[in-house]
Parts: structure tokens; sequence; C-alpha cells
């Protein structure tokens, strides 16, 4: 955490009050308006070239009550900012262990103070030596240009140049154990790049960035650790983001949580070990078949009879609880589709026959039986075909699409088989039709997903644009497609899907060809007839009576 972070307080940088105190010994304490680079000339030919930061506040305020005094008025009264409280808050929830900081002041204290919060601050080499080790402490807080309180601040250029010894090594030490996250902070010093550089991590290296441009040194640093430079107008937005992004992530009954899957089967998928992603694929089934009853027993009512309004939570509560456990097999689509590992697609398209077994093995058990919540599985399996759908469209993958719709799951109490695409698969018999609202709001808030998405508005356009599209390819085949939603903000993500097929004429050429088996002459003539039919048919209402992209093939360039 650098001065960045306090800088959103209204706190001024070590830089800045050091050039005030330079200027201030120029000067003989008199108030002046020189610039920095007059005052790095004078300092660079002054008596106080070699000086420690400590010395020149002591030649300029011999006693230490005036140095506190200088030093204090700039933090005094202070409260701490949004960044401060945040941080304060991810260590409440346990998140976060280690605060390591280049600032002096005392305002993440301050922050941690309000929340009672423990903690111990070390700001010297004597300070490691004596401090309670970090894995028997609620939070350190290492400050590694020391802290003011105690006249020990690293802040001149060649002070900037190296870290102190022990502080160093601690510091080094707890880079490599643990993953890092770097705000307001801009690795202009030589001491703490040092470290960064020379760090063996098991984990690797965030550095946010408000323009998202960084210095050649950051850069090199981020390229030889596999680090990734985040994007965010401020530290305190960023850190909210990251709050809820680290909440959505919060452990799964099961052990591991959904990142952790995602980044096994990205190492998998990168060694295109096709055994072992088998076997994480069983173990998940697994895992997910036997807690099932369980889950479906803890909220099926005890009531012979209860409101909908009761029903709603209850079953809204149920695909909650299921998502937890389900999540992790939607994370494995999501990287096969992301590696294009086509192969493995055949494998993971079973994925969606166990969801219907759980549902009909379910509806064998004796007892009371409660169809909202039986159908948790289908309802869930056919959110992720169509989260996959849209993956695979926004991404052009048009061999999975066509996998994914054509792929047939048997159901033994009919004893017939149905392709996913058709209405009687999953959509009619899901949660979407008596709670649609909200099962979305459940579904579609998962920050994991949105990461494959670039983001969430990103995501919404993609589910919506498959809609549409799959929408067109049932009219084309003369079957019929349940829509996922009527309840979304439709419009505007419909208009952008429409502007996609209009201005994109590699997609939409492709889409013709790979999805509806026809050429972009025929898929263009055909459009707006089709945008029709979709209307005509109330169960494949798209809401097309206003804003319908029905005309935008209208006139073509010749």
């Amino acid at each position: 955490m650098g001065s960045g972070v306090s800088m959103e307080a209204g706190i001024p940088t070590g830089s800045d009050i050091f050039w005030e105190t330079i200027r201030l010994i120029r000067h003989d304490g008199s108030q002046q308006t020189d610039d920095i680079a007059q005052l790095a000339d004078w300092l660079k030919t002054s008596e106080y070239a070699n000086y420690t930061y400590a010395n020149i506040l002591q030649a300029l305020f011999p006693s230490i009550g005036e140095r506190h005094q200088f030093l204090a008025k700039h933090f005094a009264g202070q409260d701490p900012g949004p960044s401060h409280r945040a941080i304060a808050e991810m260590v409440a929830k346990g998140f976060i262990k280690v605060i390591i900081t280049t600032n002096f002041d005392p305002l993440m204290e301050r922050a941690l103070d309000e929340r009672k919060l423990p903690y111990c601050v070390v700001a010297s080499d004597e300070d490691v030596q004596n401090a309670t080790p970090v894995e028997h402490s609620n939070c350190w807080i290492i400050k590694l240009h020391g802290d003011y309180q105690r006249q020990s601040i690293r802040n001149t250029p060649s002070e900037l140049a190296s870290l102190a010894p022990a502080i160093a090594s601690k510091f080094k030490e707890i880079a490599d154990r643990y993953g890092l996250v770097v705000i307001g902070y801009a690795g202009a010093d030589e001491g703490v790049m040092s470290v960064l550089r020379n760090r063996f991590p098991r984990y690797t290296l965030y550095w946010l960035s408000r323009s998202g441009n960084v210095n050649a040194d950051v850069k090199s640093l981020i390229t030889n650790q596999d680090g990734r430079i985040m994007q965010d107008r401020n530290a305190s937005s960023f850190l909210s983001a990251l709050m809820r992004r680290v909440e959505s992530y919060a452990v799964a009954p099961g052990g591991d949580t959904v990142n952790d899957v995602i980044r096994l089967v990205r190492t998998i998928a990168h060694k295109n070990d096709t055994i072992m992603f088998k076997d994480e694929l069983k173990r998940r089934q697994k895992y997910l078949a036997q807690s099932w009853p369980e889950i479906y027993e803890k909220f099926k009512p005890a009531a012979a009879r209860i409101s909908i309004e009761e029903m709603t939570k209850i079953a809204v509560g149920t695909l909650s609880s299921f998502s937890e456990y389900a999540d992790g097999l939607l994370g494995m689509c999501l990287v096969i589709l992301e590696y294009n590992r086509l192969s493995w697609l055949d494998d993971l398209l079973q994925v969606f026959q166990y969801f219907w077994d759980m549902f009909e093995n379910i509806d064998k058990q004796p007892g009371s039986h409660w169809s909202e919540l039986e159908v948790i599985p289908i309802a869930y399996a056919g959110f992720m075909w169509w989260v996959m759908c849209s993956y695979a469209i926004n991404n052009q993958q048009w061999t999975a699409v066509k996998k994914l719709c054509d792929y047939r799951v048997y159901r033994y109490s009919e004893r017939s088989s149905i392709a996913l695409k058709d209405y009687k698969s999953f959509t009619m018999r899901s949660l979407w039709t008596h709670y649609q609202k909200e099962a979305l709001r459940v579904q579609t808030q998962k920050e994991f997903i949105f990461d494959f998405f670039q983001n969430n508005e990103r995501f919404r356009e993609s589910l919506i644009q498959a809609n549409f599209i799959l929408g067109l390819l049932a009219v084309k085949e003369g079957s019929r497609f349940q829509p996922w939603f009527r309840l979304f903000s439709y419009y505007e993500g419909l208009s952008r899907a429409a502007d996609t097929l209009k201005h994109d004429f590699i997609f939409t050429s492709a889409l013709a060809e790979h999805l509806f088996g026809e050429t972009y002459d025929i898929f263009t003539s055909e459009f707006a007839k089709r945008c029709d039919e979709l209307y005509t048919h109330f169960s494949q209402s798209y809401l097309l009576e206003t804003d319908s992209p029905r005309n935008i093939f209208a006139t073509q360039p010749t």
C-alpha cells in the first residue's frame, strides 16, 4: 500500500513532506515556493546532501517535540479514507493477514482501531525481532519506511534506495509466501522494488493502476512473475469490487472454492492431462450427487401447504445452497471452453444427464414431494447450458455450440430422449417459469462467471445475444425454444446483439454457415421473417413488439 491510498484521505505523500522540509531548511524556516527541481539542485551541493531524513529533521527542529509537531500537523484530525476502512473490513473477515505499506502515517491503524481489531506494527528491525509471529497475530502492519511517531522515517532518495535489513528480510519472506495486491504505489523506490524483483512467489502479483500504465520496472516485474495489471478509477473502488469478489469465493462446503477449481482445471487444461481432467470431473459429480438429497431434505417444507411467498424464499434458498456445490462444475465447463478442449466437451456434456438423473432420483424417493424443489438440479443445468452457449457464441466456437444444442438427455420416466435445445428439456421444468426474477438474481451475480466474460455488463449482453440467436435457430428448424427470461433489461442488450449481427460481417457469416447451415445472403434475407415468427408464439415472445431488430438487414450495401 503506497501513498496513493493516503492521498484519498487528504494526506500529503512522503515526497511532499520531504520537499517541504528541504524548502524550510533552505529558506531558514520561511515559506517559499521553490519547485522540486530547484530544491533538488540546491540539496546536492548543500551540507545536507548526505544526511538521513532524521538528521535533516533534527537540523530543522532540534527538539523531539518540535519534530513530532511538524510531522503530526499533516496527520492530526485526519480520519481514515475509504480504502483504509475497506482493508480493515477485510482484516475483520479474515481475508487479509498482512498489510505492507510505504506510508508512515497512522491512518491504517486508526481504521483498525475503529473496528476494535488487534494488530501489530512492525516499523524497525527491532520490531521484527520482538513482534508476535505472523501466524499467531490477527494482523501485521509492516511500515517499510518507518513510523513518524517513532522518528524513524526513511524519506531521502538515498534512504529509499534500500530498506532496513531485518525489515527487508521479513518483507521478502512474506512476499514469497503470499500473493500480493499492490495499491496506491508507483514502484519508484529501489529498496522496495529490489525485494519484489527477487521474490520467489508461490502466488502471483496484482498491481492496481488508475490508467493501466506503469513504469518499465513495474512492467518487467509483472511480466516475470506472471502478474496482472488491474485498472480502476481509484483504490477504494477497486477494494470494494475485490471485497465482493473474495466473498463470492468464500469456502464452499466441500472445502475448496470455485476459484480453486478454476485454477486447478486451467492447470490441467494447460498440461492437456485428459486422465486428470476425467478424475476431477468424476470427483465433482460424486460430491454433488451425495450433497443434493441432503440439501433437498434440509429445505423441504414441513407444512403440507405454504404461501407462494414462503415457497419463493425456500426455492431460491435451495437454489443458492445447491449452487455452492454445483458452481465448481460450471467453472470447469467454462475453462474447457476457454481452452477450446472440444475432445473434453463430450465428457462434460454428460453432466447434463447427471443433473437430470438427480431430478428423477429424488422423485422416486418415498415421502412427500415438492415439485418446486425437485427441479433445482435441472434448473441449474438449464442455466449452466445457457451460460456455456453464451460463452461459445461470444467466442465463435460454433462446433461447441452445435454440440451443446444437439446433445440429448434420456428421460427414464418417459423412456425417451430429448435435445438440450428443445423447450421441453430444462426450460419447461425449471424455476424460470415461477421464480424467474428471484432465480436470475441468484444465478447471474456470480463474480467467477463475470471473469470469463470480462465484466457483468458483457455477461448480460452475451446472455441476451445467445437467447436471441438460439430463438432464431429454433424458428429456422421449425422447433420451439423457451426464452430464458422476460424480466431482464432486455432492449439495450438486444440492440447491441443486433449491432453485432449487422456490422460484424465475419461473425454473422460464420454464424450463418456453421450454426444455421446457410449463406450470409440467405440468413439476412430470412432475418425479418424469423423475428416476426418469434413474436407470434407466446412461449417464444422476445418482447419484439417495440425496438425490434427485424429491419437491420433491410438495406444492404452493394
